[in-house]
């Protein structure tokens, strides 16, 4: 995980309004780096919220609710 000042520039970066023009100047790569890193930060940030009890099953069931705001559909496979 990157240093929480890197953490903060990039948060920063994506929600300056004048940073949509210059985050179309990054590579189509590096576009897709920083969207996978916010999206680690989140899912880190809810992790942390959630009860340190929880099974697995229900850790991913949580965790799927809280991103995406909808239960866990019935046919997604928790058993791995």
């Amino acid at each position: 995980m990157q240093d929480l000042t890197e953490i903060h520039i990039h948060l920063d970066f994506a929600r300056d309004q004048r940073s949509q023009q210059k985050m179309m100047q990054l590579s189509g790569g590096a576009r897709i780096a920083l969207g996978a890193m916010l999206f680690e930060l989140v899912r880190e940030m809810i992790l942390a919220s959630l009860p340190k009890d929880l099974s697995p099953n229900e850790l991913r069931r949580q965790l799927y609710e809280r991103i995406y705001g909808k239960p866990l559909p019935a046919d997604f496979p928790l058993n791995r």
